[in-house]
């Protein structure tokens, strides 16, 4: 389902109604376009419940925010939601200084789910067992 590359990778899991996706790497222009990718795969399935785990992104550039953005107004047109995990303090700043501080974050993944609705029983065994990777680049 997913496309090979160099600079970032894509970990994608189920949980409940709710999609996982694990960046690790650099979400800067290249990153932008497979994450782009992704949420729109993501989407077209009718998954429109997004947790975006930024715990293993190193650097998140304009443009990568900006797919961001982009992808969290087309979810919520489908009455879905993007919400983020572990964003650095850089990051945070980064968000709200271009005026996207229109998302929900959260600390951990499981808190993140929580907020979907996704039952404590689920929730606590949560493993972060990857089922798919993809290297973009």
């Amino acid at each position: 389902m997913y496309k090979e590359g160099t600079d970032m990778t894509v970990g994608s899991k189920e949980c409940e109604h709710v999609t996982i996706l694990e960046l690790t790497g650099e979400l800067n222009t290249q990153g932008a376009t497979k994450i782009r990718e992704v949420l729109g795969e993501c989407m077209k399935s009718g998954r429109r419940n997004i947790v975006v785990d930024l715990a293993g992104v190193s650097n998140i550039s304009y443009v990568g925010i900006g797919v961001l953005v982009e992808r969290l107004r087309q979810v919520r047109a489908r009455n879905g939601d993007i919400k983020l995990v572990s964003p650095n303090r850089w990051m945070r700043r980064v968000f709200s200084m271009v005026g996207a501080n229109v998302f929900e974050m959260y600390d951990s993944v499981e808190t993140s789910l929580r907020s979907f609705y996704v039952t404590p029983f689920i929730v606590e065994p949560y493993t972060s067992r990857v089922e798919q990777t993809v290297t973009v680049g």
